[in-house]
C-alpha cells in the first residue's frame, strides 16, 4: 500500500504508517520529566507500542530506532477520558423476551417473566465501537490517548470498553473489552416502568432473576436436581458483576439518586461506580467511607453571574437598559448552587474519594480548561493530573497498562510546551499513541517586530482592602494581601465581629489577575474550610468568600476597595 506525504501542515498531522519492515523501536529524545525549565533531559524508548525504558540523555539509543527530537518539551502521561460516548450508538433493547399472556382470556396473577424494557447488559461496546475520526482527533488534540466507550440511555445499557485514540481497526485499539456495566434509573419509551419507583422495582426484579439464574446454572453444573435454566444471555451477562469481578456503574447526578444507587448495589452485592456525580458533594463522606469511586462530569452548565458584580455594574451605570432581574437572594442561591457543582471535585478529594474526569457533555479541550479552573479554586495540580491519568486507570482496572510513563506500560506520551493544567497557553506538540506518532501545528507567539502589542502590565493585589458586601453573612471587614515573585500569595482576613474568629490567615496563588486563597481551621471543635476567590480589575477586587462547614456552605460575594497606605493595619 502506498502513502502520500502531506505537503501542508494541518491541525493534527499524523505520521503515516510505514510498511511492515519499519523499525519496531521509537525513541523520543530530549524530553523533560519535570516542569522546571532546567530539568535534566531524558529519552523515552518504545517498542511495539510499549514503553521499554527511560534513559538519560547521554545513554545510547537502539541503532535501528526511529527518533523524534522533543527539543526540551515536557513529557506527561497522555490523558484518559474515563466515561465517553465516542463510537457508540446504543441499540434499543427488545422488551418482549417471553410469551405475552392473553389478557383478554384471563387476568395474569403475576408479573411477566421476562419483560425487559431498557435492559440489555449483554451489549458490548467493544463489539459496537465505530468511532468518527473527527471525535478521535478532538481527543488527541487535547492530549487524550485513551477513552472509555460506554453505552448509555437505558436501565442496563451494556458493558463499556477502554480504547486508544489512534485510528485503526476496532480490534486493534481495544485495551480492555469489559471494564464496567452501565446502569441508570432512566430509559426511553412508554409503558411500565414510568416512575422512579417503578424503575427501581424493574431493576430489582431483573437483579433477582439474574441471581436465581446464577444459582440454577451452578446447580446444573454440579449435577443437582432442579429446573433447567433458560437460555438467557441477558441474565448470564451480569455474572461477573454479581461475583464482584466487574463494577456496576450508575449514571446518576443528584445526591438522592447516588444514595439510591448505593443501596441497590449493597442489596445485591455489586461493586458500585458512580458516573456523572455532579451532586455528589452532599454524599462525599458516604462515598469516601464506602470507598466508592467516581467518574465526574465537568458539564457544569453556563456560569451563573456573580450577583455582587451585577450590583456593581448597576451602581456604575454600565447597563442603563431596564430588564427584569430575579431577587438578589435568588441570584445568590443560583450562584451558590453552580459553585457547588463546580467544586464537587474539591469535596470528593477532601472526603478521600477516588475520582477521575469525563469529557462527556463537553469538548475534550474544555476538560482542560475546567480542570485548570478547579486547580485555581484549590484542587492540587497533582490530584488533578492523577484524575486524568493514574487514578482513571486504577478505577478502570487498567493501571497495569496505562496511566504513567513507566517501562512496560502502553506507549501514551504527550509532549507539551508547559504543564497544561497550570498554564492556559501550554501547547501540545506531539502525542504518541502506541506506535503512532501524531504531530500538531503549533502557533508561534508573535514578536513585537511582527506588530504584536506588549501585554499590559497587570495591577498588583498586594496591600490592604476594605470589603463591602451585598449581604453581610460572614461579616468580613478587611483583607491584607502579600505577594511573592513566584506567584505565591498570603492573606490575612479580618472580621467585623471577633467571634468565632477575629482573623484568618490564608495561603494560595496570584496569577493573571486572579487571587485564590484558602485555609483550614477548627472553629468550636469543628473543621472549617475558608476560600477567597477574586479578580482585580480597574483597581477593584471582586470575588467571593466561601465558608464550608459541617452545617453547610456559605458563599458571600464582595467588592473590595483599596485602602490608602496610611489606613492599612488601622494606621
Amino acid at each position: 500500500m502506498l502513502f502520500l506525504q502531506p505537503l501542508l501542515c494541518v491541525a493534527a498531522l499524523v505520521l503515516p504508517d510505514e510498511p511492515a519492515q519499519r523499525s519496531a523501536f521509537l525513541a523520543v529524545t530530549k524530553v523533560r520529566l519535570e516542569t522546571t525549565a532546567d530539568a535534566p533531559l531524558h529519552t523515552i524508548v518504545m517498542r511495539d507500542g510499549l514503553i521499554v525504558e527511560v534513559l538519560t540523555a547521554d545513554q545510547p539509543l537502539p541503532p535501528e530506532a526511529r527518533v523524534h527530537d522533543a527539543e526540551g518539551k515536557l513529557a506527561l502521561p497522555a490523558f484518559v477520558d474515563a466515561w465517553s460516548g465516542v463510537g457508540i450508538t446504543t441499540p434499543t433493547p427488545v422488551a418482549d423476551r417471553d410469551e405475552a399472556p392473553d389478557t383478554e382470556a384471563d387476568a395474569p396473577a403475576s408479573m411477566r417473566v421476562a419483560w425487559r424494557r431498557g435492559i440489555q447488559p449483554s451489549v458490548r461496546a467493544a463489539v459496537l465501537y465505530a468511532p468518527d475520526k473527527k471525535d478521535l482527533a478532538k481527543h488527541r488534540e487535547a492530549g487524550f490517548a485513551a477513552l472509555v466507550a460506554a453505552p448509555s440511555g437505558q436501565y442496563l445499557a451494556g458493558r463499556a470498553c477502554v480504547v486508544t485514540t489512534r485510528e485503526a481497526a476496532a480490534r486493534d485499539v481495544v485495551l480492555a473489552a469489559d471494564v464496567y456495566d452501565c446502569a441508570s434509573f432512566d430509559a426511553p419509551g412508554g409503558g411500565y416502568p414510568s416512575t422512579l419507583m417503578g424503575s427501581i422495582a424493574h431493576l430489582r426484579q431483573f437483579f433477582l432473576d439474574a441471581t436465581a439464574q446464577r444459582a440454577w446454572v451452578q446447580r446444573a453444573a454440579a449435577g443437582k436436581a432442579g429446573p433447567r435454566p433458560p437460555f438467557d444471555p441477558e441474565l448470564t451477562a451480569l455474572e461477573d458483576a454479581l461475583a464482584g469481578r466487574r463494577r456496576l456503574a450508575f449514571e446518576v447526578s443528584s445526591a438522592d439518586d447516588i444514595e439510591r444507587a448505593l443501596r441497590l448495589c449493597a442489596e445485591f452485592g455489586f461493586q458500585p461506580l458512580v458516573l456523572d456525580a455532579r451532586g455528589a458533594r452532599m454524599v462525599a463522606a458516604q462515598l469516601g467511607a464506602q470507598r466508592v469511586p467516581v467518574i465526574l462530569s465537568l458539564d457544569w452548565g453556563d456560569e451563573v453571574e456573580d450577583p455582587a458584580k451585577a450590583e456593581r455594574k448597576a451602581v456604575e451605570g454600565e447597563d442603563a437598559s431596564w430588564m427584569y432581574e430575579e431577587p438578589l437572594r435568588a441570584r445568590e442561591d443560583a450562584r451558590r448552587r453552580w459553585l457547588e457543582r463546580r467544586d464537587t471535585a474539591l469535596a470528593l478529594r477532601e472526603a478521600g474519594v477516588s475520582f477521575a474526569f469525563s469529557a462527556r457533555g463537553v469538548e475534550p479541550k474544555t476538560v482542560l480548561e475546567r480542570v485548570r479552573t478547579l486547580v485555581a479554586a484549590g484542587l492540587p495540580v497533582q490530584v488533578a493530573e492523577r484524575a486524568l491519568t493514574t487514578e482513571a486507570a486504577k478505577i478502570l482496572g487498567v493501571e497495569a497498562a496505562v496511566g504513567s510513563l513507566a517501562p512496560g506500560k502502553v506507549a501514551m506520551v504527550a509532549l507539551w510546551s508547559a504543564h497544561p493544567l497550570l498554564d492556559e497557553k501550554a501547547q501540545l506538540h506531539a502525542l504518541v499513541v502506541e506506535d503512532a506518532l501524531h504531530r500538531f501545528e503549533v502557533k508561534a507567539p508573535k514578536s513585537k517586530s511582527e506588530g504584536a502589542e506588549a501585554a499590559p502590565k497587570l495591577e498588583s493585589a498586594a496591600g490592604a482592602w476594605s470589603l463591602q458586601h451585598s449581604v453581610k453573612q460572614t461579616r468580613l471587614a478587611e483583607l491584607t494581601i502579600s505577594l511573592a515573585a513566584d506567584g505565591a500569595a498570603e492573606g490575612v482576613l479580618r472580621f467585623e465581629a471577633k467571634e468565632p474568629l477575629e482573623s484568618l490567615a490564608l495561603q494560595g496563588t496570584w496569577k493573571d489577575g486572579v487571587l485564590a486563597l484558602q485555609a483550614k481551621v477548627d472553629v468550636a471543635g469543628a473543621p472549617v474550610e475558608a476560600r477567597v476567590q477574586a479578580s482585580l480589575k480597574d483597581n477593584a477586587l471582586q470575588g467571593e468568600f466561601t465558608w464550608i462547614a459541617t452545617a453547610g456552605t456559605t458563599v458571600d460575594p464582595f467588592v473590595a476597595a483599596r485602602l490608602p497606605k496610611r489606613q492599612e493595619n488601622g494606621q
